[in-house]
């Protein structure tokens, strides 16, 4: 799905659409690519007894239609012709229900990367502050800022979180 995505980025950076929203875009995808590998490559404990991971695979839905209406919304936020709101509105729903995703799986953390209540929190308020902005400021250039700025403030506190198992070469 983060091919596609990329894929539907591509009208950002022909000579004649490329500039630094480009680039923030770009990395908005990046960040939300980073934050699905390190949930799923790194903190996911593939070693559970008595666990058969069918619910791993179903909160998948969540992450796939995040992405999806992430994509949807990148490709048309730009044009003048559409509804700003609903652009906006299908570009949080993505994020949410991205990071939705991400919350159920945690379940299948590693004991050291069990959830903590101010993540849920920091994703929850910096996701609805960054909604609700957009909605208030609908321009092209604040919808593509704000997005970036919420996205990695949410993975900047993921990995702050975890630091110390970092340093340890936990995550290595």
């Amino acid at each position: 799905m983060f091919g596609e995505t990329i894929i539907g980025i591509a009208d950002y950076f022909r000579p004649n659409t490329f500039s630094l929203y480009s680039i923030l875009i770009f990395l908005t995808v990046a960040l939300l690519f980073f934050t699905y590998a390190l949930q799923f490559d790194k903190f996911t404990d593939e070693d559970q007894d008595d666990v058969t991971g069918n619910a791993l695979i179903y909160l998948h839905y969540l992450i796939i239609f995040g992405i999806s209406l992430i994509t949807v919304s990148i490709k048309f936020i730009h044009e003048t012709d559409a509804n700003s709101w609903f652009a906006v509105l299908c570009l949080y729903c993505g994020v949410g229900l991205f990071y939705l995703g991400l919350l159920f799986a945690t379940r299948y953390n590693k004991p050291q990367f069990k959830l903590r209540r101010s993540t849920i929190l920091v994703f929850l308020i910096t996701t609805i502050i960054g909604a609700t902005a957009c909605l208030i400021w609908s321009s092209f250039e604040v919808i593509t800022i704000l997005t970036f700025i919420i996205v990695a403030i949410n993975i900047s506190w993921l990995v702050h979180l975890n630091l110390p198992h970092i340093k340890k070469g936990i995550l290595l």
